[in-house]
């Protein structure tokens, strides 16, 4: 899962949306953006696709920004504050054990 919030992390609007603004059916990733160095191509299912939309929707603001996700100060996320924020969320809907389990996280454990 690490691995995966990496790639999470360093999308880009332009990555996901196209010139018409649909969302793309596959996501070309370089390989700056991957944890290796190859590139990659993600097709992106139809749940993905939907919540993709639903996401830009509740925020029209995201089409104009560089990175599909970025922090509050409108920079990119980095790995570990990401790892963070979902470890946030699970904690909020109890599921902090299978958090820790996943990202192999002690301090989860303690909780």
């Amino acid at each position: 899962m690490p691995s995966l919030l990496y790639l999470v992390a360093s999308l880009l609007v332009s990555d996901v949306v196209n010139d018409e603004g649909e969302i793309n059916d596959v996501i070309h990733l370089t390989a700056n953006q991957t944890k290796g160095s190859d590139s990659r191509r993600v097709f992106v299912s139809k749940k993905a696709k939907t919540a993709l939309k639903q996401y830009l929707q509740s925020d029209l603001s995201v089409i104009q920004r560089v990175y599909l996700f970025d922090t509050q100060k409108s920079k990119r996320f980095n790995t570990n504050a990401l790892t963070q924020l979902v470890k946030r969320l699970y904690q909020r809907v109890g599921i902090c054990f299978v958090f820790a389990i996943i990202m192999k996280c002690n301090s989860c454990l303690s909780l």
